[in-house]
């Protein structure tokens, strides 16, 4: 709430003294916090504003950036052409202005938005090129997320074959010590070996994300761990442990849908708190601009009365 507050009062500043430059950041910064609490259609406006910003500065690289926002809410709201129009065109924006961040990205999202269509073969060609990128442009961190991304990939082409590459990618992750990556790879690991029916390796996968998520205090990624684990144990035909992983699933599941609430709540209240106190200033703002044409009218009429008790004085004498 603290950071909204702050971010609101730099907008009003950047507004009313023209300074377009800090603008763009701060606007970036508005729609990430409403993206976080769900708020996507004031996040969408603010990122809308954004590449505005952006686009009256000139600056291709923001531009960019902002795009890359749009297109990962348009998927969030599930209007998935508009998510791969705008990746398309930023993909090109990027590749122009040699822009090797946003080119990886690009590639990588569109690999995972053709896998969720179906397009597997068109998404493993987005992967690999996203490969390329982050090996020549040493995006330790990218690279992962693009070995998992065709790990994914190869598992609905191959089958069994994109296990290795989601090992693989969890080899890189640990290397890094990424926690938070190497979480995902668990997990994506766990799914997919559960999905095989390779029931001893999804257990060992699922449960060492459970300990690593609960380590970081992943609360969603905790919560996730549990359905998958729920779910593993009922094709076990263990119902002992599946309902107690459900029952711990949905615990957490009411804890983040609690906090998430209350966090919209904060935004909502600083929201309001900033706008009343905008319209209180602008009042205040016209009551002194009506004051100010009050007292210029009265010092007004009062030299005008001046001059004409002068000129009648003149006149008697």
């Amino acid at each position: 709430a603290l950071g909204l507050r702050q971010l609101l009062q730099a907008r009003d500043l950047c507004e009313s003294h023209q300074i377009a430059d800090a603008l763009v950041d701060v606007l970036d910064g508005l729609a990430g916090i409403y993206f976080q609490i769900g708020d996507f259609p004031t996040s969408l406006d603010y990122m809308r504003r954004q590449l505005a910003a952006a686009d009256a500065l000139g600056d291709t690289r923001r531009i960019a950036n902002a795009n890359n926002n749009l297109a990962h809410i348009y998927l969030q709201m599930g209007d998935q052409t508009r998510t791969i129009a705008t990746l398309q065109q930023n993909l090109q924006i990027a590749e122009a202005i040699g822009y090797a961040r946003i080119e990886a990205i690009s590639l990588l999202n569109l690999a995972e938005n053709y896998l969720l269509l179906g397009e597997s073969e068109q998404a493993l060609d987005y992967a690999r090129r996203g490969q390329q990128v982050c090996s020549a442009a040493g995006f330790a961190l990218f690279a992962v997320y693009a070995q998992k991304t065709i790990g994914k990939i190869r598992l609905k082409l191959c089958g069994a074959a994109g296990i290795t590459d989601l090992e693989q990618a969890l080899t890189m992750a640990q290397a890094l010590a990424s926690k938070y990556l190497e979480l995902e790879l668990l997990l994506e690991l766990g799914k997919a070996q559960r999905d095989l029916q390779q029931f001893d390796l999804a257990l060992a996968a699922l449960r060492q994300g459970l300990e690593v998520a609960t380590a970081v205090d992943a609360k969603n990624d905790v919560s996730t761990a549990h359905l998958l684990l729920a779910e593993l144990y009922e094709q076990m035909d263990d119902a002992v442990r599946a309902l107690a992983h459900f029952k711990q699933h949905q615990v957490f599941k009411e804890q983040i849908a609690g906090e998430k609430a209350e966090q919209r709540l904060q935004v909502l209240q600083v929201a309001h708190d900033t706008a009343s106190a905008r319209q209180e200033a602008e009042i205040a703002r016209l009551r002194a601009a009506e004051q100010a044409t009050l007292n210029e009218r009265l010092e007004l009429e009062v030299e005008q009365r001046t001059a004409e008790l002068t000129q009648t004085v003149a006149q008697l004498q």
